[in-house]
């Protein structure tokens, strides 16, 4: 189920839920349509109170996906076409005054950065790893696996199947252990990984100690002491403790606790200072002096325990390594996140100009998000509750509906509730019937998707079949002699050319081989044609280097070949096709040459043909 919310934050800090609609599917236009019919039924709303509404707003939160960033596009052309008819005498104003009326501010949230970050790092770990331990396929780090594992085993929400979590509470007790709890690693998604990696961190000799004295019968807490106790993994926590201490931590408190969203410009280029200065100095990323000073004085970590913990430990080798990686993939990261706030950026450079019309933007789209995450848990908790009702129960909650009918009269609060009660059933009903209308358009879309892929597939076959039939009748090349003869019987360049391609193609279509490059089977570059020598080259490369694919050369051996087929009479016919079926077993298509009809059988059968003679290659 897919549901579209709106809500508008006013100078003072006020959240107001507009609307939650359900969609058939979330696209920008869909969702633009939904914000203009969400104002328009606003009570009270006049004609014209849409356009009105549009010219107010000043500017736009939300996270920065693409269709969120065409939505504000329709948004900037809608209020473009409608000020010149509300903003009185605006043919008659200055263009400085036009530009500041017209200007539309548009801000992603950044606790979409924080949450994007996290791939970001634990992708330098990775390649970090992989130079250490000389392997070249790993999935993820394996710190990322000892954050995860200590969150299933000890997590306040860990899996009670373990037991572990009890069984630590009670050890830490007993060994009069100040604890530190880790929280869920499932249903956090900004900064969870850098939270639990400084518990972990803080913890780590306590849980060896603990895995020690109970690993026996919990072959989980054997691998876990076994990670913990690696120096590389033990580095790698180190630093993602500072991660969330001097970075994550520090820019999830300033998103929420700053005056103006444009203060973003300001600690924003003292964190990529600060950064550059650890890629010099990889030694800076852990001495504890936070690349925002100001926040330290003012809203301090909210551990002073996990920070001094971290500062305490000197850095390896493995995590000074780390750490340069790291500052370098974050210096890029956070230029490319933050680059309207930053010296040249828009926002940055009309800092001034604007700073009075984005008084109402929040740092985050926290509000709206918590909007979604009140209308999931009704879907968990009442699951047989109604859409309608959930996102009317949802609206009621996040806009204090309750307390703003309490400073009301009796008597006009009666009314709005008479009147409320009044119009349940219609209400119902037409809940009813927009369900009705967002399944058609949910079973149109999915039919349109299926008709698309259908006729994809028939495109594909079709190119396919043309390849077949192109190398059924020039034949399939597999050596240098091979080539030689067959380009011998063509008489001009073009013919030859023509030939090599289509050998080309039949490899990468039919026989689908693997090249060096996605540009490899290109027969132009720059708009002009690839030489006839180096397609030749790139043949003769393909023909060299497909001996690692059996079933390619089963279908290289066969394909285009002519056969004689005794099946109480004998026929001569030609392979056309050897493909795999939808019951994933392998078939072989024949053409008779008598009467040009098809016939398939298994592979196996054909195998076993070719083995007792009654189907003879020509």
């Amino acid at each position: 189920m897919k549901l579209q919310a709106f809500g508008v934050h006013s100078p003072d800090g006020t959240f107001t839920c507009l609307g939650i609609d359900q969609v058939a599917e979330k696209s920008a236009q869909t969702a633009f349509e939904k914000l203009c019919v969400t104002v328009t039924k606003l009570s009270g709303a006049s004609t014209d109170f849409l356009k009105k509404f549009m010219v107010s707003v000043k500017s736009t939160m939300s996270d920065s996906a693409y269709t969120e960033i065409k939505f504000n596009r329709l948004v900037e052309a809608y209020r473009s076409e409608v000020i010149p008819e509300i903003v009185h005498n605006f043919a008659g104003m200055a263009d400085e005054e036009k530009e500041q009326i017209s200007s539309l501010s548009q801000f992603f949230c950044q606790l979409h950065v924080l949450s994007n970050y996290t791939k970001v790092v634990l992708k330098s770990l990775l390649e970090h790893e992989m130079a250490v331990t000389s392997v070249q396929k790993l999935e993820e780090p394996s710190v990322f696996t000892v954050v995860k594992l200590v969150s299933q085993l000890f997590g306040t929400r860990g899996a009670g199947m373990h037991g572990i979590l009890t069984a630590w509470k009670c050890w830490c007790r007993e060994k009069r252990i100040a604890r530190q709890t880790f929280d869920s690693f499932v249903g956090n998604r900004f900064n969870i990984v850098f939270v639990i990696a400084s518990r972990v961190f803080f913890h780590r000799h306590e849980l060896i100690r603990f895995c020690e004295e109970v690993e026996s019968k919990k072959p989980e807490l054997k691998r876990l002491r076994q990670m913990l106790k690696t120096p590389m993994i033990s580095a790698h926590l180190h630093l993602l403790g500072f991660s969330d201490q001097l970075i994550t931590g520090p820019l999830w408190r300033l998103a929420e606790i700053s005056k103006h969203i444009l203060d973003t410009c300001h600690y924003s280029l003292q964190l990529i200072t600060w950064l550059e200065e650890c890629k010099q100095f990889p030694g800076s990323f852990f001495d504890g002096i936070c690349p925002v000073p100001s926040l330290q004085v003012n809203n301090p970590t909210t551990s002073v325990a996990l920070f001094q913990a971290l500062v305490a430990a000197n850095p390896s080798q493995f995590g000074l390594q780390a750490a340069a990686l790291v500052a370098t993939s974050s210096v890029e990261y956070f230029k490319r996140a933050f680059t309207d706030f930053l010296p040249g950026g828009r926002y940055c450079d009309e800092a001034d100009n604007i700073r009075e019309t984005t008084t109402s933007a929040p740092g985050t789209n926290r509000a709206v998000e918590s909007v979604f995450g009140l209308v999931s848990h009704l879907f968990n908790t009442k699951p047989n509750m109604r859409v309608d009702v959930r996102t009317a129960f949802t609206m009621i909650q996040k806009n204090h509906t309750i307390e703003w009918l309490k400073t009301l009269t009796e008597d006009v609060r009666s009314s709005i509730l008479t009147e409320a009660r009044a119009s349940v059933s219609q209400l119902a009903g037409d809940a009813a019937a927009r369900q009705v209308e967002i399944d058609k358009v949910v079973l149109q879309k999915i039919r349109e998707k299926n008709q698309a892929a259908a006729a994809k597939t028939a495109k594909q076959a079709s190119k396919r079949r043309s390849c077949i039939d192109e190398i059924v009748r020039i034949g399939f090349w597999k050596t240098d002699i091979d080539n030689d003869q067959g380009l011998s019987a063509l008489k001009t360049l073009k013919l030859k050319r023509d030939a090599v391609i289509s050998q080309l193609n039949f490899r990468k279509i039919v026989i689908e081989q693997t090249a060096p490059s996605t540009k490899f089977f290109n027969v132009t570059f720059n708009q002009s044609p690839v030489p006839f020598a180096e397609l030749l080259d790139r043949l003769r490369f393909l023909q060299r280097n497909d001996h690692s694919v059996g079933d390619v050369l089963l279908r290289g051996e066969i394909i285009g070949k002519s056969i004689n087929h005794f099946n109480g009479a004998m026929r001569s016919a030609v392979v056309r096709d050897v493909c795999t079926a939808e019951d994933g077993h392998t078939a072989v298509d024949m053409q008779y040459d008598d009467d040009h009809s098809f016939s398939s059988i298994s592979l196996r059968e054909f195998q076993s043909a070719v083995s007792n003679g009654t189907i003879a290659f020509i």
